[in-house]
This record gives C-alpha cells, sequence and structure tokens, in this order.
C-alpha cells in the first residue's frame, strides 16, 4: 500500500477542522466554566478551570515537556519537571531557571509520590499511561497523554492542549509558525523530479563501551518522514523495517545499499564524536559517500534534532538545506535556532542565546 502525504492543503483542512472544534470548546468554557480536551488516548479530560499545579511524568516525557511549555501559561502552571537530560545537557535549566531550581520528578514516581504533590494534572506520553495513568485517573486525579510521534500530531494534540491550558490562540500561533517554515522547504524543493531526489540513509548511532551499533528507524517514524518532507528518498523504506522500534542494520548493508548522503544521530552522546570515529575508520573511507564529503552529523544543542521535541523543525529546515544548498540561498542555520528560540520559546536572553549557539557549532563541527 503506498504511504500517504499530507499536503499543505490537507493542512490547512485540518487546521481550519480543529480551529472550529477549538472555537466551540472556548465558547462551551465560557459558559460552564471548565476546560476539556481530548488527548492522545481519545480519552476526554475535563477541568474545572485552567490547571494550576501540572507535574509532568514519565519515560520520554522530554517530549511532553516540549510541548506543554511552548504554552506561556502552562509554563506558569508547571510545579514540578521531569528529567529533560538525555545525556547531552538540561534545556530547561537554561530556558526555566525558576523550575530548573525545584526537584526533578522521577521517570516513573509511585501513586503515592504523584498525589503527595497534589496536582490538579498530571501530563504523560501516551505509552506511559497504562500502570501509572489509569491508577491515577482511578484515583480521581486528572491525567492527560500526548503521542506527538509525528509532524501532524504537533498540530492536532497542540489545539488540544491549548484548549486545556485555556490558551487556543497560542495553540494557533505555534501550529503557524510551525506551518510557515515547512511551507518554505516544500516550496523550495517542489520542483525537483522525484527522479532526481538523492538517496538518503538516516541511521542512529550507539556505543556501549565496544563497537558502533547502527539502527534505522521503522518506516513509519518521524525520522523516515524527515528525510521524505527534506527531498530525499529513504533508502531503507520498504526493508522490512515494522513498528517495533529500531532496527539494527550492518556495515555491509549500508554499502550495498550506497546512499548519496548519510546523516547520523545520537540521543545519549553526541552524535559528532561518532562522525570523527567514523571518518578514522577504514573501512568507511571507502564508502563514496564518506569520499564526498556526504556523511554529516545531524546538529542539535542541549538535544539532538532528530526526533519528535519541539525542535524537530530545525532537524528538517537543516536536513532540506543540506541537500539541496541551491534551494535555498542565504540560509543561515543559526538564525533559524535563534528565531526557533525567541518564536516558540520566548528565549530572548542573549546568554541563553549564546549558549545555544555554542552548542549547535560544536554538534557540526565534525561535519
Amino acid at each position: 500500500m503506498p504511504r500517504i502525504r499530507i499536503t499543505t492543503l490537507s493542512w490547512l483542512l485540518v487546521l481550519l477542522i480543529s480551529l472550529s472544534l477549538s472555537a466551540k470548546g472556548t465558547s462551551e468554557r465560557q459558559q460552564t466554566g471548565t476546560v476539556s480536551a481530548t488527548d492522545a488516548l481519545d480519552r476526554t479530560v475535563t477541568l474545572a478551570q485552567p490547571p494550576q499545579r501540572v507535574i509532568i511524568v514519565g519515560k520520554s516525557a522530554i517530549v511532553a515537556t516540549d510541548a506543554f511549555l511552548l504554552f506561556p501559561e502552562a509554563v506558569k502552571a508547571v510545579v514540578e519537571l521531569p528529567k529533560t537530560d538525555q545525556g547531552t545537557g538540561d534545556l530547561y535549566s537554561l530556558l526555566l531557571p525558576q523550575l530548573a531550581e525545584g526537584a526533578r520528578t522521577p521517570e516513573i514516581p509511585s501513586i503515592e509520590e504523584v498525589i503527595a504533590r497534589a496536582p490538579d494534572l498530571v501530563l504523560m506520553k501516551d505509552f506511559t499511561y497504562a500502570g501509572l495513568g489509569d491508577k491515577l485517573t482511578a484515583m480521581g486525579v486528572p491525567v492527560f497523554t500526548v503521542s506527538l510521534e509525528m509532524p501532524e500530531d504537533w498540530r492536532t494534540e497542540l489545539i488540544q492542549l491549548g484548549k486545556l491550558v485555556g490558551d487556543t490562540g497560542r495553540a494557533e500561533e505555534v501550529i503557524g509558525l510551525y506551518t510557515e517554515r515547512q511551507d518554505k522547504i516544500e516550496q523550495a524543493i517542489s520542483a525537483i523530479p522525484e527522479s532526481d531526489r538523492p538517496k538518503v540513509l538516516m541511521m542512529r548511532v550507539s556505543s556501549t563501551d565496544g563497537p558502533l551499533t547502527y539502527t534505522v528507524a521503522p518506516d513509519s517514524w518521524m525520522q523516515t518522514r524527515f528525510v521524505e518532507d527534506a527531498g530525499g528518498v529513504p533508502i531503507w523504506l520498504g526493508s522490512g523495517f515494522k513498528n517495533k522500534g529500531f532496527a539494527k542494520i550492518s556495515f555491509e548493508q549500508i554499502a550495498a545499499w550506497n546512499p548519496d548522503y548519510i546523516y547520523i544521530y545520537s540521543y545519549k552522546d553526541p552524535a559528532e564524536n561518532f562522525l570523527a570515529e567514523l571518518k578514522n575508520d577504514k573501512r568507511w573511507s571507502d564508502i563514496p559517500a564518506m569520499k564526498a564529503g556526504r556523511v554529516k552529523a545531524i546538529p542539535g544543542d542541549f538535544s539532538n534534532y532528530a526526533q519528535p521535541i519541539s525542535r524537530w523543525i530545525l532537524c528538517l529546515q537543516w536536513m532540506a538545506a543540506d541537500l539541496y544548498p541551491q534551494s535555498f540561498p542565504g540560509f543561515d542555520m543559526e538564525q533559524e535556532i535563534l528565531s526557533f528560540y525567541e518564536d516558540f520559546h520566548g528565549l530572548t536572553d542573549s546568554q541563553a542565546q549564546q549558549t545555544i549557539i555554542d552548542l549547535y557549532r560544536a554538534s557540526v563541527q565534525a561535519n
């Protein structure tokens, strides 16, 4: 069955429908004094008022944190953050020092720990609901889940988060910011024929005190979409990898695929360190993409951009501009990063901005 590509027109239709539902929700809130939204598990969560005490918990909580804190009202409500350092630094210690000073929520806290903090809302990823969220719900603690695994999720779910915090206007604003950046990419590469689009391998690299391990994401994950939406052809697409997580691939498989571009990323360690190791590996010196200087580390700052966090759009922008520099004249990645943090997270402090840019520069130093 062919993969369905969602066009800008489709996004506009989704946005119009979402805004219509949002307007209805706002009207109801004004009449009843409550806020109500539908979470990623299709559960309707209703609160007497926008949440005042929010705790974020569970695995991959950085995703939920990134999305929730796009809303200024939500920032005021969060009383405890989860662990958001994936191993390369903590953005929110810089972005929100007032929250960073407090304790961090355990990844999987006990029911007693959560209740002791007296939250009026607990936020978590959808796959962590069973075993924790369901028990909290049974005890009367409101729980809201998010997925946010694909670009379209960031549009539909932000509308729901906006309804929940009583700020649908901000949700519409953020969706517009994402759409604007994606539209520029789509317009820049739209005239490039499919036959002229490069074969791209985007792989995660890791190591546990041994040889490097290479893995690729399933066909339906965001990493595959990054390549497609940036104008590349995911060379591993259709190789039988299903939705069971990252699949290990061998060096021999990489050589046989012979991709035009290879992009590597890592979450727990700086990707640029692995790239330096590949460049010193004699086997890799014979890979055509390596010879052509087309094996690169996907950048990041406190976290690598190649994942479903709020900064996923920066990965897409960087990759599209790297694949088609002639289609993005004057593209300035550092400026895109600075404007992202200002527009999406309200960061204007020059010292904090410089810290982020320094981290970005370090992440591309091996490229």
